[in-house]
């Protein structure tokens, strides 16, 4: 139902959803690698930037139809302003946008393979 939803909103232009599906799962993945990483090295992402990661997660998810996940990465993007950099809340929240990207990279995959059938 997703890619139905997607299609009609855009004019069932498979090429233009298949490339936006493409993005999405691309950078989705870039923002889940940098957020990985920054916890296996133990450097702490500046709020600002994570503050933007979550802002992104939060539009992507709303694009795809993943509305509970938008509204949880709207709450992590309104918290994360209040944390300290380095504090053990704050990479709880850095878990959670890491399973946000994870969940909108795996959807906007599976729904790119639905296209191509």
């Amino acid at each position: 139902m997703p890619l139905q939803r997607l299609l009609s909103e855009f004019d069932y232009d498979t090429d233009f959803v298949a490339d936006l599906l493409f993005t999405i799962g691309n950078e989705s993945k870039q923002h889940l690698e940098r957020m990985q990483s920054s916890l296996q090295q133990e450097k702490p992402i500046a709020p600002n930037e994570l503050q933007r990661i979550a802002h992104l997660m939060k539009s992507t998810a709303n694009t795809v139809g993943l509305y509970e996940l938008s509204s949880n990465a709207d709450a992590i993007e309104q918290h994360i302003a209040k944390l300290a950099p380095s504090s053990d809340e704050q990479r709880d929240e850095v878990n959670k946008l890491i399973s946000i990207a994870t969940e909108i990279h795996d959807v906007a995959q599976k729904l790119l393979r639905e296209i191509d059938t």
